[in-house]
């Protein structure tokens, strides 16, 4: 990477709490200046270093002005290191009852608005052979019931990854796509807080019983999982590869994720019905 040359920008969206929180700290140990995107309040730097900034995904002229100030951090002479589209959100619902605002936001939140922003920053990438982080999920390959707004906005991810890999790879680019399967971070709890409160009263009676247990279910397994500071590790540590893979499951368990992904449709949709509960009575 050319970026290893000067000093470094590295830009992070969703640095709000768990994984690109933990991404922003570490790389402001390393010695890089990150430019961090908070969708809620903006915390006091941790040092000259750390660069907060407001980003709704939702909201085009903040994706802009988002970018802007990476190009603008640009011109004091650092080079690019990465562009970590980590930011996402969590929409759950039966595809019966679902909102369709409250698709077109997970959207939004998931897809387009990461697209706009790589979009925004691709002739700085070219320029310095940045790094291209997608943070998808393993939900963009193994697909829950009754969060078709979260899987759908996570296999567009996986295609756009892909797509965006081949078209950078011709100037020496590399994309990464990570697909974490379970990292405690409190985007579970309090995502389920906030899907219970605005779509369980809309969801009817045949679904509702099952909805709340695969939530549940769904919460639990990832608070069990990886904290989001290995998780970090994790990912900065491929990210600087020579030859990074095209994507990483980000698990405790890799091997059997991996298998996971490789079952038949038949059986995967077994395993699933067992443990969810949603088989046919």
């Amino acid at each position: 990477m050319k970026s290893e040359e000067r000093p470094c920008l590295t830009v992070i969206t969703g640095c709000d709490s768990g994984i690109g929180a933990a991404l922003c700290d570490l790389y402001l140990a390393r010695g890089h200046t990150v430019l961090a995107g908070y969708f809620g309040s903006l915390p006091e730097p941790a040092s000259s270093r750390h660069v907060p900034f407001p980003l709704d995904l939702r909201s085009e002229k903040s994706i802009t002005a988002f970018a802007g100030a990476a190009l603008d951090n640009l011109k004091d002479g650092l080079a690019l290191y990465a562009v970590v589209q980590n930011a996402g959100t969590v929409v759950a619902s039966p595809v019966e009852n679902v909102p369709i605002a409250a698709l077109r936001e997970a959207f939004e939140v998931n897809f387009f608005g990461a697209y706009l922003l790589t979009r925004h920053l691709i002739p700085a990438i070219l320029s310095d052979r940045s790094r291209i982080v997608l943070v998808g999920s393993l939900a963009g390959r193994i697909a829950l019931p009754y969060f078709s707004p979260y899987v759908s906005s996570k296999f567009a991810m996986e295609g756009f990854a892909d797509s965006l890999r081949r078209e950078m790879a011709t100037f020496g680019v590399k994309t990464i796509l990570f697909e974490p399967a379970a990292v405690a971070t409190p985007i579970w709890n309090s995502s389920w807080e906030r899907i219970r409160r605005d779509f369980l009263p809309l969801i009817g009676t045949r679904y509702r019983a099952v909805f709340e247990e695969v939530g549940a279910s769904f919460v639990a397994g990832g608070n069990r999982g990886l904290s989001p500071g290995v998780a970090a590790r994790m990912m900065a540590d491929r990210v600087a590869r020579k030859r990074p893979h095209a994507r990483y499951i980000v698990t405790k368990s890799p091997i059997l994720s991996a298998i996971e992904t490789l079952l038949p449709d038949r059986i995967l949709d077994f395993l699933i019905a067992i443990a969810f509960k949603t088989a046919r009575r």
